[in-house]
């Protein structure tokens, strides 16, 4: 693939290559993981309520991020 580099050279751009595509399928997954979670609780507006201010539902955003991270880190690793 990339004859004319030396194997070191080589090596570095094939795992640069795919560190760059594991973190967009993870970033892939953790958008259709929060739409998921967005479907299951239709009567939680999530945009609204922190656009309001409201600290626990940004709270519980985080805990369902960071759990969906964890999640897609094992899978994806």
């Amino acid at each position: 693939m990339f004859a004319a580099l030396p194997p070191d050279l080589n090596t570095f751009v094939l795992v640069f290559v795919e560190a760059a595509a594991f973190g967009l399928l993870g970033i892939v997954l953790l958008a259709l993981g929060f739409k998921v979670f967005e479907k299951i609780t239709p009567k939680l507006d999530v945009e609204g309520e922190l656009a309001k201010g409201n600290v626990a539902v940004g709270m519980m955003v985080a805990a369902v991020l960071l759990g969906l991270s964890v999640i897609v880190a094992v899978c994806v690793g």
